[in-house]
């Protein structure tokens, strides 16, 4: 995992995390690490160093009273370590708290990663970052390393501890899915004829959650591809434009500034009801502006300046390798960092791209977790599941964005395309062909949005009436109706707090009421 530090004058704790894959098997959570918190000053048959470094207990801790420090390093991949027992079939997540004590000459930031040395065939050595399978019980060398040769550092409270597998984890998603995206509706009907019988239809138009989608922005407006457009509209409440608003896309040539693609296709869109916003994008991973401004901070500006310009508009950070990989602590880290410096930021963004159908569901709900920590709302942002079989794609794709609808912490989720003939690689395609058909996936996907977590209900009263329906939080159209004729018609939002609809017969309006 990359871990992006600032250069500031006085050095803190940072806190560091990775997972160490297996396989899945629910098993204790059971401390692996010796001496994990570093309160043992003697670091004989617990901790080492690997490489040439220099180990030495320190009165500067994050918490207890010892840390270890790391120092006289004469290569980056110097570092703590440890030999650890790991057991087949488990998965294990590893934390720490790092704090630099020098930055390398002319560094801007620093890099740590985490990795495992462990004895495959005999005599033979594999290294893994984050990621090891194995068969039977070894003894695997953790370590920590990465940063500048000359870097000191000191690390405190480590932990290595097995991720327990959650087989009810469906049941608790949906019992929150009950509680957090709906609320309830109370229909009050009034001055109604005593043995006359009435209709009542709530009808849910939008969801308050986003479903969305990557577009490309000259299709959407191309009259060859009204079915690609129409599959949009009839699916879809929100949309991003894929690469149209970016700089490197939109100025091919320095001065020569498109602005006609994104302008049109963005037109387009609110046209037809969608909206879109765009995101700082990738920005734990790389440092193009910092290095090329020489402004550690620049970041900061950016928020600032796009602000300033426009303060109604939600600026996010947006980054990959979160859900898939082990950027989850870097994201929160900086969101965090942000938040506190006082960074106009309303969220982040989580781009991902699952390249496999096999989820660990547990992981994935940790890594949610570290990322809400920070205290921001969050947006999947380019939800992708890669398999050529449809089947275990839909089925994955149910059990992925059950998860995120469930957290609370997530507002939408955007798929990055839809349709094999937009779309980076059509073995995440949800919809195929030249007509636009939804395939195995795409049905489960308009299942969720357009059933399962959608409210529709008609009830047939008679004479004045009071009944409760629990709905799904989005705006609504509410229609009466006496012997097949609409008498009247209103639409209303609901949100988190209960909506109680009036309907007095004798009247030709409704009154809505919070």
């Amino acid at each position: 995992m990359l871990q992006k530090l600032e250069m500031f004058s006085v050095f803190f704790w940072v806190f560091f995390s990775c997972y160490l894959v297996l396989v899945d098997q629910t098993l204790a959570s059971v401390e692996v690490l010796k001496n994990p918190d570093m309160e043992i000053v003697n670091f004989d048959n617990n901790w080492s160093c690997k490489g040439g470094c220099t180990l030495t207990s320190s009165k500067d801790h994050y918490s207890g009273s010892r840390s270890v420090m790391v120092s006289n390093r004469t290569a980056n991949f110097n570092g703590l370590a440890q030999n650890v027992v790991v057991t087949p079939g488990s998965s294990y997540n590893f934390t720490a708290y790092i704090q630099l004590l020098n930055m390398e000459q002319g560094a801007m930031y620093q890099t740590v990663e985490t990795k495992m040395t462990c004895k495959g065939s005999p005599g033979k050595k594999q290294k893994h970052s984050f990621e090891i399978w194995t068969r039977q019980r070894q003894i695997h060398v953790m370590y920590i390393y990465k940063f500048g040769a000359t870097v000191n550092y000191l690390v405190d409270d480590a932990s290595l501890q097995v991720v327990e597998e959650n087989a009810n984890w469906k049941t608790e998603a949906n019992a929150r899915i009950e509680k957090i995206r709906k609320s309830d509706i109370d229909v009050v009907l009034s001055s109604a004829s005593q043995n006359e019988k009435y209709q009542v239809e709530l009808i849910q138009n939008t969801h308050e959650f986003a479903f969305g989608s990557a577009v490309g922005a000259k299709q959407i407006v191309d009259p060859n591809y009204r079915k690609y457009a129409q599959a949009l509209y009839d699916n879809f409440e929100w949309a991003v434009l894929e690469n149209a608003l970016k700089w490197r896309l939109m100025e091919w040539t320095k001065g020569k500034i498109d602005y006609d693609t994104p302008i049109n296709a963005l037109n387009a869109l609110k046209g037809n009801g969608l909206e879109h916003w765009d995101v700082n994008n990738e920005n734990t991973h790389g440092v193009y502006f910092e290095t090329a401004t020489g402004n550690p901070n620049i970041t900061n500006q950016m928020f600032d300046d796009a602000h300033a310009v426009d303060p109604n508009v939600k600026i996010f950070l947006n980054d990959f390798g979160v859900m898939e990989q082990f950027a989850s602590v870097p994201l929160h880290n900086q969101a965090k960092f942000l938040k506190q410096a006082g960074v106009p930021i309303y969220g982040v963004g989580i781009q991902s791209h699952i390249k496999n159908t096999s989820l660990d569901i547990a992981q994935m709900k940790g890594r949610l977790d570290m990322v809400a920590a920070a205290g921001l709302p969050i947006w999947i942002t380019e939800l992708s599941l890669a398999s050529n079989d449809t089947n275990s794609r839909a089925s994955a794709l149910r059990d992925i964005l059950t998860l995120y609808f469930s957290h609370p912490a997530v507002e939408g989720v955007l798929f990055w395309g839809f349709w094999d003939g937009k779309i980076f690689t059509p073995e995440v395609a949800l919809f195929e062909g030249p007509d636009v058909t939804p395939n195995e996936a795409g049905k489960a996907y308009q299942t969720l949005f357009k059933t399962t977590w959608r409210t529709s209900v008609t009830r047939d009263v008679t004479g004045d009436s009071t009944f409760t329906v629990r709905g799904f939080k989005g705006e609504y159209t509410v229609k009466l109706s006496h012997n097949g004729k609409e008498l009247k018609q209103e639409t209303f939002k609901l949100g988190s707090t209960n909506q109680t609809i009036n309907i007095d017969v004798g009247k030709t309006y409704m009154k809505l009421q919070l």
